[in-house]
């Protein structure tokens, strides 16, 4: 996995974390957050609920084989 995406999964973390937090905690430049994180949603592995960016199952079980 890329290593931008495998970052924005550990800073989601297993409570989750809203967009300004994981923009100043991934330090990725707007391009790659956008990229990744679109990438990230679409694949299931992140989920948006009442703005908060949280880990799915299948996210999850990538967290725990990546981080």
């Amino acid at each position: 996995m890329n290593p931008s995406r495998r970052k924005l999964l550990r800073v989601v973390g297993v409570f989750g974390k809203d967009e300004k937090q994981l923009r100043e905690e991934s330090g990725l430049n707007d391009f790659f957050f956008k990229y990744s994180m679109d990438f990230l949603l679409k694949e299931n592995l992140l989920k948006l609920e009442d703005g908060v960016y949280r880990l799915t199952d299948p996210g999850i079980a990538l967290h725990d084989s990546v981080c």
